[in-house]
């Protein structure tokens, strides 16, 4: 079977298909080992075959895998509960399927803040540089590379896009609801925000009463050091 038989040939693949996996080890159909450096592109941190992972996974997978959100989840609550003291921060939880899909939501709760809290509306999204937000049509238009924005417009407005933080806090306007950014760029060329600088750009947010949008899908859980690299 070829590859692009059946698939769509969006990505230039690598003729290597990995059968299984042991903590950081990869190991193919010829039984060559491989190590993961890149944890699957930042998804699987804990590595593979993980002990507990596996055991918890068969074990709820004996009971039940889905039910929807119309009814109560009790382990959805317990590991809302979790994630809350683990962040340290005053917040609730919304579960979704992917990053771009979290970061889809953050900018539509910033544009019902800038539309309900001022007496005029504010919807601007200051973004940065070699972001990445996601794929989705507003993500991908927040995603400050322009090169990724060919042949899907149009797109929403209201996305302005800075070279770096100082110019960020320039470009904030009477339109303004938010800055968007992550604080290490996974595909900025691994280039970490100066904290002093975002610190600055935080007490100048506050002081308008506009938010400050965080992305760490890449950097959560533990992918940097803390649980969170923001708290």
């Amino acid at each position: 079977m070829k590859e692009d038989e059946y698939l769509l040939p969006l990505y230039k693949r690598l003729d290597v298909s990995f059968v299984k996996g042991k903590k950081s080890i990869l190991y193919d159909e010829e039984g060559k080992d491989y190590v993961d450096f890149t944890s699957g592109i930042g998804v699987n941190s804990l590595g593979y075959a993980n002990k507990e992972v596996v055991k918890t996974i068969k074990e709820q997978a004996k009971n039940i895998l889905h039910t929807s959100n119309i009814y109560r989840i009790k382990s959805q609550e317990k590991c809302a509960k979790k994630i809350v003291e683990l962040s340290n921060l005053d917040m609730q939880c919304f579960f979704c399927n992917s990053g771009a899909e979290a970061n889809e939501s953050a900018i539509k709760l910033a544009r019902k803040y800038g539309n309900t809290e001022f007496a005029k509306p504010k919807y601007k999204i200051i973004t940065i540089k070699n972001s990445f937000h996601g794929r989705t049509i507003a993500t991908l238009k927040a995603t400050a590379q322009e090169d990724k924005h060919k042949f899907f417009g149009p797109y929403p407005e209201g996305f302005v896009y800075a070279k770096d933080i100082n110019e960020a806090i320039t470009l904030i306007d009477e339109s303004t609801v938010a800055v968007m950014l992550e604080l290490i760029q996974g595909e900025g060329g691994i280039f970490m925000q100066d904290v002093h600088k975002i610190k600055e750009l935080e007490t100048i947010l506050k002081s308008k009463k506009l938010l400050l949008i965080i992305d760490e899908v890449q950097t959560g859980v533990y992918r940097s050091g803390n649980f969170l690299i923001s708290q």
